[in-house]
This record gives C-alpha cells, sequence and structure tokens, in this order.
C-alpha cells in the first residue's frame, strides 16, 4: 500500500469495523488464503479492491462472500527517518 502504508509502519485494525460501504477506506482482507491490506469499496454485492502502490494492479471486482473482512485500518504509526 505504499505511499500511504510502508514497510515497517504498525496499523491497528478495528476488527469489530467490517462493514464495506460505498466510500473507500483501507481493510485487511483474506483473498485467496493470502492476508492482505487493500483499499476496498463495495457496489450492491461486488467489492472492489485496489492498492495505492502502483506495482500492483487492482483486483477485478468480487462477490463480497469471496473475500473475508478482517477489519478496518484506523490507525497507523511510522517511525521518523
Amino acid at each position: 500500500m505504499a505511499p500511504v502504508i510502508e514497510d515497517g509502519d504498525r496499523i491497528m485494525v478495528d476488527e469489530g469495523d467490517r462493514r464495506v460501504g460505498p466510500r473507500a477506506a483501507i481493510y485487511v482482507i483474506r483473498l485467496d488464503n493470502v492476508l492482505m491490506v487493500k483499499r476496498v469499496t463495495r457496489t450492491g454485492a461486488r467489492l472492489s479492491i485496489s492498492s495505492a502502490n502502483p506495482d500492483y494492479p487492482a483486483i477485478p471486482d468480487r462477490d463480497a462472500a469471496e473475500v473475508e473482512i478482517i477489519g478496518k485500518v484506523v490507525w497507523l504509526s511510522r517511525a521518523l527517518r
């Protein structure tokens, strides 16, 4: 998710907030047995999943039932360099 979230950053995830809406937010998700941090939006029963990092292309829209939402990223800490 660079440049939004960089290697070594610490994030806090609200596991109680799994409600994906039409407005983009950053979530920890499990897709195809892989944990990832992505920007997610919902349109009906479909989820759009993308990364802020241009080296990682957007994932084709998926049925919401195919994606496990672990929680919403609500806080980020970064060491000063």
